[in-house]
This record gives C-alpha cells, structure tokens and sequence, in this order.
C-alpha cells in the first residue's frame, strides 16, 4: 500500500513541476526537431503558443513533437508549410490527425503533390482554417512574435518557379531576436530576399539542408548570422551539407550546427540573448 502511495505522490509532484516549468517559462523557444532528411522546426511563443515550420518526411516528427510539447497539450496554434515537397509536409497528415490545428499558412504550389492534395482535403473535411500567404501579409504570433515575409513575392507567378523556389520565406522577430527561415529557396531568390531585407539576423535556418544550390556570400555578409543550423538526415543520399556551404559558413565565421551530429536542437532566447542546448 505504501509502495502505490510514494509513486503517486511522485506522479503528482511530477505533473505539477510540469505544469508550473511550462507556465513559469517565458522565454521564446526554437526546437529543431531531429527527423532525418527535412525540415521540421517547433516554435513556442512566450505565451506557450505553438507554431510548426513544416513537418519532416514522415512520422518521426509525432515522436519529436512528444519531447517536447507537454503532453495535455494538443493544439498547434499555427503551421507553415514553406512548399509542398514531401521531406517537408510529408508529417503534416499524421500531425493534423493527432493535433488540433487552428490555422495552416501555405504556399499555392500546393496543388503540385498528390501529398499536399490529400492534406489540403483533409483540412478542408476537418474545417481547419488554410490560408496562402506572401510577402505584403506580415503576421503577429501569440503575445510578441512578429513574422516578416518576405518571399513570395505578391506579384509574383508561383507557377513559373519551381517548389523549392516558391518556398515560403521569412524572419521571425522577438523583441531584439531575429531568425530566417526560408525553406529550400536558392541563392538567387535568398539574395533577393536579403537585399531587400537589408538586416542582420541572429540565426539562420540553412536552406535546402546545406546543399550547394542555396546559401551564398552575398546572402551571408547582408544577413550576418550568429548561428546556422542546418536540419539534415545523417548520412543521407544527397550529400548533405555540401563542403562548399560549410566551409562559406566557416569563411564568414557563423558557428553551425547539424541535427545529424548533435541531435535536436533547442534554442532559447529571452528578446536580447540567446542559448542553445541538445537533448
């Protein structure tokens, strides 16, 4: 009897550290989730809300996502899905079947894939709001989290881009803290972004997974990132992260990180500094 007792006092006293560490935090957090080949990347506002930057190729993401979302909660407040190509909305199926989500932010390539038809009709069946985006519709996450697009472009023909070129492109801002993510676009389309951006940025979320067809010199001396990571399967088929990325990286002295070599990645920010920590 006493045996049943201790554990439940420790449950208990478990649940409620939980509960009180989660509504305690008040930091920004950026999760980038270990899913192998793709992109998959969790952001909790200060006021625990929940934004996810594409999903991975497959399930993996659900296991990901266990780690680090308390488990009473079940509702991801935001999803951007930055191009339909299956490393990046391939767990987006399984998510919306297993979480509530309240709003999808796409781009309209979308009806290119088999996979992103199925998603968007299981949206629409689940009445989840879905919304096309572009670079004139900036966006306020939860109590203090500013999102700039910047690419695509309002004018722009998606039709005439190829999927990793219409990727869906922007900075996420809190306070002093700023942070890119721009998908799989290319070099020429990043240099375009970030000449017209004309900022620094504290983290970059390296695009296309570190292969030689995104990130360049010109785009790294504009944005000036602190911080590189680059979400990346371990010994994948691509050849990712190209030796050309990570010695640009080096050249412009960006510290870089890889999910295939130190598993998830989770950054903390309090609005001036930042932190990075693994699990």
């Amino acid at each position: 009897m006493l045996k049943y007792i201790v554990i439940i006092i420790g449950v208990t006293v478990w649940l409620l550290s939980s509960w009180i560490g989660h509504f305690t935090d008040v930091s920004l957090k950026i999760f980038f989730l270990n899913i192998g080949q793709g992109d998959a990347i969790l952001v909790k506002s200060p006021d625990n809300k929940y934004l996810l930057i594409d999903s991975g190729p497959d399930q993996t993401v659900l296991s990901e996502l266990s780690a680090v979302m308390p488990f009473w909660i079940r509702t991801i407040d935001l999803v951007i899905a930055t191009h339909p190509d299956a490393d990046h909305i391939g767990g987006l199926l399984d998510i919306s079947q297993r979480y509530t989500i309240a709003l999808v932010l796409y781009n309209k390539l979308d009806e290119s894939s088999q996979l992103a038809k199925n998603l968007k009709e299981f949206w629409q069946k689940q009445a989840i709001k879905v919304k096309g985006i572009n670079a004139d519709e900036d966006f306020t996450f939860g109590c203090c989290i500013f999102l700039d697009f910047l690419w695509p472009l309002a004018q722009a023909d998606l039709s005439k881009l190829a999927s990793n070129n219409a990727s869906i492109s922007f900075v996420l801002k809190y306070q002093w803290f700023s942070a890119f993510f721009g998908g799989d676009l290319s070099k020429k389309y990043e240099e375009q972004v970030a000449k017209n951006y004309r900022s620094k940025v504290n983290v970059l979320k390296v695009g296309h997974h570190g292969s030689k067809t995104s990130t360049s010199g010109v785009f790294l001396q504009i944005f000036q990132p602190q911080l590189a990571v680059i979400s990346v399967g371990y010994k994948n088929r691509y050849g990712h992260p190209s030796l050309e990325v990570i010695k640009l990286l080096q050249d412009y002295s960006v510290k870089t990180l890889r999910t295939d070599e130190v598993d998830r990645i989770i950054l903390t920010s309090d609005g001036r500094k930042f932190s990075v920590g693994f699990t």
